[in-house]
């Protein structure tokens, strides 16, 4: 049972487990560092959270390869619009993931089913992480 804080207004069971900071951006063209929120409605994102086995240098060095990264960028439908992928650690107390990385991809939402048929093909290269679709529903100011 999770027991962090939640805010339940105004969306129901929006919950925090801790912060996390970016320590690294890829992007190709480059993007701006901000804006941060999405660019647009059809905007959503790819998220593995990663757990610290053994030495957290080798991972911060190797993050792309680790996480599935690199079989993204090498391999997400260009109409998904892959614009950027990010590298966050966890700045908190810990928890269960140290280390969380984001793929934003601008048209993900106009093209679902092929965002799903990626996610599974994800899922088969990197069967040892969780990843995830998701939406920004409200943005932090």
């Amino acid at each position: 049972m999770y027991k962090g804080p939640c805010n339940l207004s105004p969306l129901p069971y929006t919950c925090t487990s801790g912060g996390f900071e970016e320590v690294e951006t890829v992007a190709s063209p480059p993007v701006p560092v901000v804006p941060k929120r999405p660019t647009n409605q059809n905007t959503a994102y790819f998220v593995t959270p990663l757990k610290v086995d053994g030495d957290p240098e080798d991972l911060e060095h190797n993050w792309q390869a680790r996480s599935g990264a690199d079989f993204i960028k090498a391999n997400v439908p260009a109409e998904l619009g892959l614009r950027r992928v990010t590298f966050h650690k966890r700045f908190t107390p810990p928890g269960a993931f140290g280390y969380v990385v984001m793929c934003e991809c601008s048209e993900m939402l106009s093209h679902l089913a092929a965002a799903k048929e990626f996610l599974a093909k994800i899922r088969e290269n990197k069967s040892d992480l969780y990843t995830g679709l998701f939406q920004i529903h409200l943005p932090y100011p």
